[in-house]
């Protein structure tokens, strides 16, 4: 939650630590995969192009949805 209120105010940075705590204690590969994919929209929107591909990667290979 804090992390997408940091990302709407322009924050991608502090919006991108948030994420990253996130997908590190989300208790289910579904959210870890919406972590993954809110980091690399961080990444994209800094125009760390590389970064925010590799977030789409990981956040597309984050298991079987539960």
């Amino acid at each position: 939650a804090l992390g997408g209120i940091y990302f709407d105010h322009g924050q991608a940075e502090k919006s991108r630590d948030w994420f990253e705590k996130a997908e590190k204690t989300a208790p289910t590969s579904r959210e870890r995969g919406y972590a993954r994919l809110n980091i690399a929209y961080a990444f994209e929107n800094e125009k760390n192009t590389e970064a925010a591909l590799d977030w789409f990667r990981r956040a597309m290979e984050s298991g079987d949805g539960t």
